[in-house]
């Protein structure tokens, strides 16, 4: 639209002082700036189709954790009853949630938690 204004409007704009060269920038931005959008919606279009892609991994991870927390609570039922919690799904995110805090932690360069060791 701005390209097809500066064209319909030469004339009057170069009586106003407007030069060639601003209209080239203008020419040239308006340019960039739809690049950069057509780039934009590949980016977007591409990231959708990975997280549909992802979506099917992430089932098939979820139904592996739930067998394994199946099978361990099977196991240590009888054998080992103080066990049994640590196969139920809430547990493992916890234990993942810590294991996260600790990472970002030696990462930043913060000192180990009070009774932690680094690993």
């Amino acid at each position: 639209m701005v390209n097809r204004n500066i064209a319909r409007y030469t004339d009057v704009l170069t009586a106003q002082g407007f030069t060639a060269q601003q209209a080239d920038l203008f020419v040239g931005s308006v340019n960039l700036i739809d690049q950069d959008n057509n780039a934009q919606h590949d980016i977007l279009s591409n990231r959708t189709q990975l997280v549909e892609g992802n979506i099917g991994l992430l089932n098939d991870l979820y139904a592996i954790i739930k067998r394994i927390c199946k099978t361990g609570k099977a196991l240590y039922k009888d054998s080992m009853p103080v066990k049994v919690p640590d196969y139920t799904f809430s547990s493992l995110k916890k234990e993942v949630g810590n294991q996260a805090i600790k990472k970002e932690t030696l990462e930043s360069g913060q000192n180990t938690p009070i009774g932690e060791t680094v690993t």
